[in-house]
């Protein structure tokens, strides 16, 4: 959830930017590592999870 506010805020903030300061090629690449690095930060905790839900915790006496 934390993240969601930083990608959106992050991408708002440059969209703001844009007017007057950069290209909308700079805010589209700014957009896109968002991006990516969102897919790889989920793809990483998926594989986390999946690896986590493989072992068997003993149960409790």
């Amino acid at each position: 959830m934390i993240i969601a506010g930083i990608l959106v805020t992050t991408l708002a903030r440059a969209a703001l930017i844009f007017v007057g300061h950069y290209t909308l090629t700079a805010v589209e690449l700014v957009a896109g590592l968002l991006v990516f690095g969102w897919i790889i930060l989920f793809i990483r905790n998926a594989a986390a999870l999946q690896q986590d839900s493989g072992r068997q915790v003993p149960p409790r006496p």
